[in-house]
C-alpha cells in the first residue's frame, strides 16, 4: 500500500478512535489513566500531522477541532494535578503496586499537561487558571518521591522513575520554547531540578544498563536531554547512540524508537522506516485500533516531512458537525433591511467608496446593520484588537429559527486584498471558526468579489460538512450598507 493511502487511512482512523473514546468518556462520567493516555497519545499525531503542509484547509479545521475535543476531555480530568499531589505518599509508602499505579497517574498528567502546551502552541487550547498553576506547584511532590526511590534504592522502579522524569523534562521544555511566559521562572527552575535527578539516576549501575540495553529509553532519553541542553543554553556535546539495526520488539515500541530517531537521525529514520514499513503496515492492519495507529501515523508524518510525498491530499474525516443550516435564507434575520436591500442599485463611485474602507471601518459600517445583537457587545467586537487566539474579526450570539448559534464574521476589506478577487488561499480564515463552537455560523464579508474557486470551496464544505457559510461580497455588502445609510 502506498505511503498516501496508508496517511489517509490512519488518519482516518485515529480521528474515529480519539472520538470514540471521548464520547464513551463522556457517557459514563469518568475516564481512567489508560483512557486519558490513549487519547493523549492521538493528540500528539495530530499534532505532528498538523505539521504537514500539504494538508487542505478545511481538514487542518476538522484536526484542530478533534484536537480541542480530545483536550477538553483529558484536561477536565485533572483535579489539580491531584495525582501529583500523593505521589509521595503513595510511592513512599505503598507497595510496588501502587508505586507501579503511581506511576501511572503521574505519566497521564503529563502528558494532558503536554498536549495543552502543544494545543497552545496552535492557539486551539489556552494556558493558566487555578488547574495548571498546579502542574508547578505540585510538580516538587513527584521529585520528593523519585528522590526517595533513590534514597532507598528501590532498583525494581528505577525504570518507570526515568520514564516519569524524562516526560517531565519533556513537557517543561515545551512549555518554555512556547510563548507563554506565567510559568517561565517556576518551570526553568523545575527543569533544573529535573534534569539533576536524572544525572543522579544514571549514577546508578542499573540505570547506564537500561539505558544500553533499552533502545526506546535511551533515544527517548538524548531526544530530550538535547531538548534540556538547548533550553537552557548549554553547548554540552551529546553523544547520539548509533542505531545500526531496529530492535525485534513489539511494534509499538519500533514505533517509539521512530518518534525519537527522527529527531536525533533524520537518515537513519528514512532508513530505517522504510525497512520496517512493510512488516509494521501488516501488524498495524490485522490488529484492532490501537495507540500504534496513532504513533504509525506520526510516524508517517515525519516521513512526508523528510521525503515528500504528495502536494495536496483530501483526508476521510469525521466532519463533527451537529447541525446543518441554509445561512443564505437567515441573512434577512441578521442584517437591517436585508431584503430591501436587493433592490437597490449601486454606481462604480459607490463600489469604488466600499472598496476603499480599511479593515476597522469594514466592521464599524456592517456592525451598524446587524439586528437582533446588543449594541454593548457590538461595540466591543467591532473595535477588539486582533490577536494569535481570535476567533474571528467578529463573534456574536444570535438566535435563528428557535436555536442559538455564534455568528463569527472574518472580514476583508479592498484595501486588504491586492489581487482582483479573493483568493482562496484565506479560506482557512473563513473556516477556522468552526474548530471552536459545535454551533456556529460564518458570513464572510469582503469588498472584493471572492474568486470562483475559493466560492465553490465554500459551496463544496457547506455540502460536504454542512458548515452554514454565507458570503456577502461586493455590489451585495454595498447595497446592504447603502440601504442603511453607510455607504459614506
Amino acid at each position: 500500500m502506498e505511503v498516501k493511502q496508508l496517511f489517509i487511512e490512519q488518519a482516518e482512523i485515529s480521528q474515529n478512535e480519539l472520538l470514540s473514546k471521548v464520547n464513551e468518556c463522556n457517557a459514563k462520567g469518568t475516564q481512567s489513566n489508560f483512557e486519558s493516555r490513549f487519547i493523549n497519545e492521538a493528540l500528539v499525531a495530530i499534532d505532528k500531522v498538523l505539521e504537514c503542509d500539504f494538508l487542505l484547509p478545511h481538514d487542518r479545521v476538522l484536526l484542530e477541532k478533534t484536537y480541542r475535543y480530545g483536550s477538553d476531555s483529558v484536561h477536565e480530568r485533572l483535579n489539580y494535578f491531584s495525582n501529583y499531589y500523593y505521589a509521595y505518599a503513595n510511592i513512599s509508602k505503598g507497595d510496588i503496586n501502587s508505586q507501579q499505579a503511581a506511576f501511572i497517574q503521574i505519566n497521564a498528567d503529563t502528558s494532558t499537561m503536554l498536549t495543552t502546551i502543544l494545543g497552545f502552541n496552535r492557539s486551539i487550547c489556552g494556558i493558566g487558571g487555578s488547574t495548571d498553576n498546579y502542574f508547578v506547584e505540585r510538580m516538587p511532590r513527584v521529585l520528593w518521591a523519585l528522590q526517595f526511590v533513590l534514597k532507598e534504592q528501590l532498583s525494581e522502579i528505577y525504570l518507570p522513575s526515568i520514564y516519569v522524569l524524562i516526560n517531565l523534562e519533556q513537557a517543561l521544555t515545551e512549555y518554555l520554547f512556547c510563548r507563554d511566559n506565567q510559568y517561565k521562572d517556576k518551570a526553568k527552575e523545575l527543569l533544573i531540578e529535573v534534569d539533576n535527578l536524572i544525572n543522579q539516576f544514571r549514577l546508578k549501575d542499573e540505570v547506564n544498563e537500561l539505558l544500553k540495553s533499552n533502545t526506546q529509553l535511551s533515544l527517548f532519553f538524548v531526544t530530550q536531554l538535547i531538548r534540556t541542553n538547548n533550553v537552557l543554553g548549554r553547548n554540552d556535546e551529546t553523544e547520539i547512540p548509533q542505531t545500526k539495526e531496529i530492535p525485534q520488539v513489539k511494534t509499538e515500541n519500533k514505533l517509539r524508537i521512530f518518534t525519537s530517531l527522527f529527531y536525533l537521525d533524520k537518515e537513519s529514520f528514512l532508513t530505517h522506516f522504510e525497512n520496517e514499513l512493510p512488516e509494521i503496515t501488516n501488524d498495524i492492519y490485522r490488529s484492532k485500533p490501537s495507540i500504534s495507529n496513532f504513533l504509525f501515523l506520526q510516524c508517517l508524518a515525519f516521513y512526508c516531512y523528510l521525503k515528500p510525498q504528495f502536494d495536496n491530499i483530501e483526508l476521510n474525516l469525521n466532519p463533527i458537525s451537529k447541525t446543518k443550516i441554509n445561512l443564505q435564507e437567515s441573512l434577512r434575520l441578521i442584517f437591517n433591511g436585508y431584503d430591501d436591500s436587493n433592490k437597490e442599485t449601486v454606481s462604480g463611485a459607490e463600489l469604488n467608496v466600499l472598496l476603499g474602507y480599511n479593515d476597522e471601518t469594514l466592521r464599524e459600517k456592517v456592525a451598524n446593520t446587524i439586528i437582533g445583537v446588543d449594541k454593548n457587545t457590538l461595540d466591543s467586537e467591532k473595535k477588539k484588537h486582533h490577536g494569535v487566539f481570535e476567533i474571528s474579526d467578529m463573534e456574536l450570539r444570535v438566535r435563528l429559527h428557535q436555536e442559538n448559534y455564534f455568528l463569527c464574521m472574518p472580514f476583508k476589506s479592498g484595501i486588504e486584498i491586492k489581487t482582483p478577487t479573493v483568493p482562496e488561499a484565506i479560506s482557512y480564515q473563513i473556516f477556522r471558526p468552526f474548530i471552536h463552537f459545535d454551533k456556529t455560523i460564518v458570513i464572510f464579508v469582503t469588498a472584493k468579489r471572492c474568486s470562483q474557486n475559493l466560492m465553490n470551496y465554500i459551496k463544496r464544505m457547506e455540502d460536504k460538512l454542512g458548515w452554514g457559510i454565507a458570503v456577502l461580497e461586493n455590489e451585495e455588502l454595498a447595497k446592504l450598507l447603502k440601504v442603511n445609510g453607510q455607504l459614506n
